[in-house]
């Protein structure tokens, strides 16, 4: 999944003379599980996708599409679910 605008459009700055910095887009993630040992299976099970501001909050969302939750951020999420944080372009 390629989340990177494909415009060929440069990027867009505010406050003139280069302003603050470039306008940037959310990053998408997913949090994973190992399974226990017990179910013989050890390949990572997706829990929750999400998707974070940059330098703001990220909002994560159950595989079957309702909200799960809001967050400070990704790597938040993933500390308090006790999960692995994945980004998409990683």
């Amino acid at each position: 999944m390629d989340l990177h605008p494909e415009s060929g459009l440069g990027p867009v700055y505010h406050g003139g003379e280069g302003g603050g910095g470039a306008i940037t887009w959310p990053r998408m993630f997913a949090l994973t599980a190992v399974p226990d040992e017990d179910d013989g299976e050890q390949e990572p099970v997706v829990a929750c996708y999400g998707m974070e501001v940059p330098g703001g909050p990220a909002v994560t969302f159950l595989a079957g599409g309702g909200m799960f939750g809001t967050w400070n951020s990704a790597m938040r999420a993933a500390e308090r679910l006790g999960l692995d944080l994945w980004w998409s372009d990683e």
